[in-house]
């Protein structure tokens, strides 16, 4: 990250914006749980955002100014029966960025954080489930785009399943341990 930030230094004399995406996926049941699986799923969803922070923060404080769009999901609003890594991961980074949004507004740093649903991607075309709403990536790339020009802090989508994520967060516990355990065991249609 040091060296693509040096690159853009060199190359355009600062940096205005930089979208930090680090994703992989991975079923992690925990009672067959791989650790080592575990925290490669954290390195990378979580740390390797932390490590463009840790790259971008002293040029973007040096300026005064700069908007870091963090790309989290919309699997962060609770827990679920076998991707117990890939949400805990993406909820780590949402309360990361969330902290971050706080702390580095009094430099002129915007931070910015996405919380897509299902795009196709390298990561969804593994998946053997049912992903509802599966959206295309140029479609996504749009709303994203959307979103940061209107100074969101949050940009979530697609819109019935960001809805459907905010009330799941207030589901009793029973209820939502039915609809996770059902929904999780579904193939694609």
């Amino acid at each position: 990250m040091i060296d693509a930030v040096d690159f853009a230094i060199k190359t355009f004399g600062g940096i205005d914006i930089a979208i930090l995406n680090a994703g992989i996926s991975g079923s992690e049941f925990i009672d067959r749980m791989d650790i080592e699986k575990f925290r490669h799923i954290f390195e990378v969803n979580f740390f390797g955002i932390i490590n463009g922070f840790n790259a971008l923060l002293p040029i973007m404080k040096k300026q005064g100014y700069g908007q870091i769009i963090g790309i989290g999901s919309l699997a962060d609003f609770r827990g679920a029966a076998g991707v117990s890594a890939y949400s805990s991961s993406k909820a780590a980074l949402s309360n990361f960025l969330e902290s971050a949004r706080i702390e580095l507004r009094q430099y002129g740093i915007r931070v910015i954080t996405v919380k897509p649903g299902f795009v196709k991607s390298g990561i969804t075309n593994k998946n053997d489930f049912y992903m509802p709403m599966l959206m295309d990536t140029g479609q996504a790339a749009k709303i994203i785009v959307k979103g940061i020009e209107r100074n969101k802090s949050i940009i979530k989508f697609p819109l019935p399943i960001a809805i459907a994520a905010f009330i799941g967060k207030f589901i009793p516990n029973p209820i939502f341990d039915f609809f996770a355990n059902r929904y999780r065991i579904r193939k694609k249609i």
